[in-house]
């Protein structure tokens, strides 16, 4: 095994998130994909897609085993894998296994504690509870880094630029998919470092969505990170 990330189930609703913000159809392949980005140093990896209109992001604790490049699906085959998992084999599940290979990731959901190492747990399939293929997509992913808000520069007073209505209904899905509350509505909260950078959305403690605010002046919609595209 050359390469595995170990997400915790977690990751699933995270993934299914992801995939409302990858563009359906773009002459772009890595626009039409969901990327997961190990972060070795932190123990973590972030998942990201973009259409050009919005920047979804989220991180997840991960075990990171082998070669730690960035993983990137295609959200078409994503959507369907993801499908197969139904809420009860999530909620025994006691990891997320992304196995990728050179035309397809394997999804796997297993039974897994602390003191079991993943790859002898994929070695004994018995541990598997359900598994699916992804579609790898080849083409090199944006570099997201660059529109992300500097932490220290944020200030959540900042009263937000105006964002274009259409793009509200993905944010607001994400964050229904992503609230595991039961008796409180999900909202949405937006922040942003200034007027003029990246209008942030909260869509719950571990993602956040961003669009480019529209400016009053310009007869087209400037919510496009036409700098990383």
């Amino acid at each position: 095994m050359s390469s595995l990330i170990a997400l915790k189930p977690r990751a699933v609703a995270l993934l299914r998130a992801a995939i409302l913000f990858a563009a359906k159809d773009d002459v772009c392949e890595r626009l039409t994909a969901v990327c997961i980005d190990p972060d070795p140093a932190a123990g973590r990896v972030r998942i990201v897609a973009s259409d050009r209109h919005m920047l979804f992001v989220a991180t997840a604790p991960a075990q990171l085993y082998g070669k730690t490049t960035p993983v990137q699906l295609s959200a078409a085959s994503l959507k369907p894998a993801l499908s197969a998992f139904r809420a009860a084999d999530i909620r025994r599940a006691g990891a997320l296994v992304i196995d990728p290979g050179r035309r397809y990731a394997r999804l796997s959901l297993v039974l897994a504690d602390a003191s079991t190492a993943i790859e002898d747990v994929l070695r004994d399939r018995e541990n598997e509870i359900v598994s699916e293929l992804a579609t790898m997509a080849g083409a090199r992913y944006v570099d997201y880094r660059r529109v992300l808000p500097i932490p220290g520069a944020i200030q959540q007073a900042t009263p937000p630029a105006a964002v274009n209505p259409k793009l509200l209904g993905t944010i607001c899905k994400a964050a229904e998919l992503l609230d595991d509350r039961s008796s409180v509505a999900p909202h949405v909260r937006f922040f942003a470092a200034d007027a003029l950078g990246p209008q942030c959305a909260a869509l719950s403690s571990d993602a956040i969505a961003a669009v480019m605010p529209m400016r009053a002046e310009s007869a087209e919609y400037a919510d496009v990170y036409a700098t990383i595209f």
